[in-house]
């Protein structure tokens, strides 16, 4: 009874640890899905979100993401000016398919801008590595997108 108890605490615990280490509400979150892949994301739409991104923040979860949203397709750069630590860029074009991908973007590559190849809608920054380690590709789509 004493191990089952431990295991629990210790289960706990380390959802609060998460929790508190990215200061994000875990409320704040909604789901993709790339193939077999589910990413917890927090969706970026205002201008200053966007910009914001992910700058200043000391870590990014497993399968957690920032995902942006714009309001018309374009050739939407991301930098990475105070970041932390390195990300994947994956880019949407508007049916939701990936048209453009860079990987393994580090802090120190700043003032440096990550551009797609092609016009895009939506934008997920994932840790480096989440590309290969998913095998995430150019032409997936994401199935699923719960809007607030």
């Amino acid at each position: 009874m004493k191990k089952i108890a431990a295991v629990i605490f210790l289960v706990i615990a380390g959802i609060l640890a998460i929790y508190f280490s990215t200061g994000e509400d875990i409320s704040e979150f909604n789901s993709i899905i790339i193939g077999d892949t589910k990413i917890e994301i927090k969706t970026a739409e205002t201008p200053e979100e966007r910009t914001l991104g992910l700058s200043g923040q000391k870590s990014l979860p497993h399968n957690r993401g920032l995902f942006f949203i714009y309001d018309q397709p374009d050739l939407y750069g991301i930098w990475m000016k105070e970041m932390n630590f390195p990300i994947d860029i994956i880019w949407f074009d508007s049916d939701k398919k990936i048209v453009s991908i860079s990987k393994n973007a580090k802090p120190e590559s700043f003032p440096e801008v990550f551009w797609p190849d092609f016009l895009a809608s939506y934008v997920l920054e994932v840790n480096a590595g989440f590309v290969d380690e998913n095998g995430i590709k150019i032409g997936d789509n994401f199935g699923y997108f719960t809007q607030r």
